[in-house]
Parts: C-alpha cells; sequence; structure tokens
C-alpha cells in the first residue's frame, strides 16, 4: 500500500515548478518498519502562492507498519528543508492523508454485477504516480465510451464489467518498479539502494544502457521472472494491436450487439495495455530527442540521488 501525507500551503514565493517525484534521503525506520520517503510537488489552483506537497512511501501492511501520524511528524520536519522554507513563514490551508490500496494483480476486475471499480479503487495506477489522477486521466476516454456501451446494451454482468478493467501487461510490468521503491528491513542491500536504483533509472531512459535492467536485478530472480513474463506479453500485445487490430477493426460494426462490445473493450486492452494509446507529435518527439542528448539535459542528476 501507498502511504501518502502533506498539505496544500499558501506564502510560497518561489512557485513555478513541479516535482513528479523526488527524493533525497536514505531509507529510514518508522515503528517498525523501513521506509523510503518520495515527495511530489505542484503550485495549487487556489493562488498563485499556494503550493501542494505530498510525502509518501510504499509499504507491506503487516503490524508495526508505520501509521499516518508518524509520518506526518516527519513531514513537519522534513519539508522545510525540501521546500527551502520555513513553516512560519506559510498559511496552511489544508491537511492531505490518506492510503492507497496497491494491487499486484491489477487492475481489479469486477466482482459483482452492475458495480464497477474506478479510478484509484481499480488500480489503474502508475506506482511513481500514486493519486492516480494522471493514470485515470489517460483511461478516461476508454472508460466512458466502454461504461456508456455497457449501460446501453445492459451488459452489466461482472464478467462484462471486468472487461473495462482487463489486464494490461503495461502496467503489470511497472509493478516492480513499486516492490523496487519498497524498503526491507529484512534486507541486506544499503540504505541509498532505492534511491541509486532510480538513479540508474532514470539514467538509462535517455540513454538506454546497460544499467536498464541491471538494478532489477536486485529484487530477486522470482519477482524479475515474474516480470519478464508481462515484458514478454507487452511484446505480444504491441504485435496484436499493431497488425490484428486493423484487420478486425473494420469489421467490428456488423457484430452483434454483445460481440461488439466485448471486440472493442479487447481491442482497447490490446492498444493502451501495450502504451500504444498515446502518439507524440512531430514537435514532442523533436523536444523528446533534444532532451535525450546529455549535453541539453534538462533535470539534475544530484536532485535525483
Amino acid at each position: 500500500m501507498c502511504l501518502v501525507v502533506g498539505t496544500c500551503c499558501r506564502g510560497f514565493k518561489e512557485n513555478s515548478t513541479s516535482d513528479v517525484i523526488f527524493s533525497s534521503a536514505t531509507a529510514k525506520e518508522v515503528g517498525q518498519s523501513l521506509v523510503q520517503y518520495f515527495w511530489e510537488a505542484f503550485p495549487a489552483g487556489s493562488g498563485p502562492i499556494d503550493r501542494t506537497t505530498y510525502m509518501f512511501t510504499y509499504v507491506d501492511p503487516q503490524p508495526g507498519s508505520p501509521q499516518l501520524e508518524e509520518l506526518l511528524e516527519d513531514y513537519w520536519d522534513l519539508m522545510p528543508k525540501y521546500q527551502g522554507v520555513s513553516f512560519d513563514d506559510l498559511e496552511i490551508l489544508r491537511i492531505i492523508f490518506g492510503i492507497f490500496p496497491t494491487y499486484r494483480d491489477s487492475p481489479l476486475p469486477a466482482a459483482f454485477d452492475r458495480i464497477l471499480q474506478f479510478g484509484d479503487a481499480s488500480g489503474i495506477q502508475s506506482p511513481v504516480s500514486f493519486g492516480g489522477f494522471g493514470s485515470l486521466t489517460r483511461h478516461l476516454g476508454r472508460l466512458t465510451t466502454g461504461i456508456y456501451e455497457a449501460l446501453e446494451g445492459n451488459f452489466l454482468d461482472s464478467k462484462s464489467l471486468s472487461m473495462l478493467n482487463p489486464y494490461m501487461p503495461n502496467l503489470s510490468s511497472s509493478w516492480l518498479f513499486q516492490r523496487a521503491m519498497s524498503a526491507k528491513k529484512q534486507s541486506n542491500v544499503p540504505p541509498d539502494f532505492i534511491n541509486e536504483l532510480l538513479f540508474a533509472n532514470f539514467i538509462s531512459m535517455q540513454k538506454l544502457g546497460d544499467p536498464v535492467l541491471r538494478p532489477f536485478l536486485q529484487v530477486g530472480i522470482p519477482v524479475l521472472l515474474e516480470w519478464f513474463g508481462h515484458f514478454i506479453m507487452l511484446g505480444y500485445y504491441t504485435f496484436l494491436s499493431t497488425f490484428l487490430d486493423p484487420t478486425i477493426r473494420p469489421l467490428i460494426e456488423s457484430f452483434p450487439a454483445k460481440m461488439r462490445y466485448e471486440w472493442k473493450r479487447g481491442l482497447e486492452a490490446w492498444q493502451y495495455g501495450a502504451g500504444l494509446d498515446y502518439k507524440l507529435s512531430p514537435s514532442e518527439a523533436h523536444e523528446t530527442a533534444k532532451r535525450s542528448d546529455p549535453s541539453k539535459e534538462i533535470f539534475s542528476t544530484d536532485s535525483l540521488k
């Protein structure tokens, strides 16, 4: 599960940047658990000097897991250093806290007729953005169309609704990131391992070098083999969406209503499960190419450690 605490405060003079994920400290003991803290920060929509900051961590639910109250105590101590401010200069507008369940096998299929998990409850989440907003926005078009067609055709049994939250290898394979970002008290790795792992991964995303896979070996062979299975399925879904989808899609409208609904959901699962639902525009592709040039690096590697 993901534990989150934070605030929305007024009084930030420097408020023009955002952090999707930030970590500057090694793993530490909280209660009977070892945790690795991560941060997220962004300007709030309520005013030009209002800013929201989150601190979050991933833990296994078990006796002795950290309490939100304990995380808040650390948040009060660590946030001023993270943002370079003092709480004495800020007005706290609201305090934010919550627990997000995370699922190894996600998204979750519908367990009952006429009931569909949506948003965070469905498990359609990214392990590096656990508010789920970005994931929900990405899937919004697919879900709204699918829900409308399910209601219109009265396809509200659990099997039909489960097709709205299908298996997606790109989502399942990303679960390994969450596993690798969770500190284990029994582990014999150094306390800065998670930060070093993330650092290596961010660099490899740009350079696509040998470090892309090596850090994953640290989570264990069984987990790695499970992840590799999802990786194989990612290639399989890419093949299906690229070559079979164009052949089948023109025929769908001639199918009976129930079969048409099922095939549409299947094609969506191939497309979204392979990550082919988004295409870079020429201008975005050019900008991405510029950013991949180490001489024009857009982030500070020191800030990732």
